[in-house]
């Protein structure tokens, strides 16, 4: 008896810098756009990061933002400072990391009540834009603890859950097209058997 194994896979191309720039380009990289956009969307949708409403105005901002000529503007834009402090989605591929943050030094002092603007981003996810404030109003535009724990920014729908599955089919489409090759031998022995027939294992 004579086995055969054949196999139309290879790890011939598939080396650790040609992984590392797949997994960079087709999973951390797109992720990173799809969070950018979701950022984006937080501050045109009058939506938060999860797609939900934000909390209505008070009725004295109302009033400031609409005496201001602003009143048309989406609920998280005033002047605008925030928006436009959001970095381009910053790549690093030898940490294998993307960035998105807010740069404060674009922050200036043209909000309403014309206070400094340090931690300013950071205080609209927590609702403190106010110390005298009695009910903290969160405005959810950027992601915070409460998506990354569990990998929920990833298994949520209504955060990146889409955005990774197609990144992961991506992925995994990537890697298969550098895994397969033509079919071919290798390997073959000659065993003994009690009749005299040739035998092929595929895997």
């Amino acid at each position: 008896m004579k086995v055969t194994v054949k196999s139309n896979v290879t790890f011939k191309k598939l080396k650790k810098a040609n992984l590392e720039e797949m997994v960079f380009n087709s999973l951390i990289r797109p992720l990173g756009k799809a969070a950018k956009k979701k950022v984006d969307n937080a501050f045109k949708n009058n939506t938060d990061i999860n797609e939900k409403p934000y909390p209505p105005y008070t009725a004295k901002y109302r009033r400031a933002k609409e005496k201001a000529g602003k009143g048309s503007e989406p609920q998280m834009v005033f002047h605008g400072d925030l928006k436009r402090s959001i970095s381009k989605v910053l790549t690093n591929k030898e940490n294998m990391t993307v960035t998105i943050k807010s740069d404060e030094s674009k922050l200036g002092r043209s909000n309403p009540y014309g206070k400094p603007r340090a931690n300013y981003g950071a205080l609209h996810l927590t609702g403190q834009t106010r110390s005298n404030r009695q009910t903290p109003k969160v405005r959810k535009w950027f992601f915070t603890e409460d998506e990354i724990a569990g990998n929920k920014i990833l298994l949520d729908s209504n955060l990146l859950g889409g955005d990774f599955d197609k990144a992961m089919a991506a992925f995994s489409k990537k890697l298969e097209s550098q895994l397969k090759t033509r079919m071919r031998i290798i390997g073959s022995r000659k065993m003994a058997a009690s009749s005299n027939f040739a035998r092929t294992v595929k895997i």
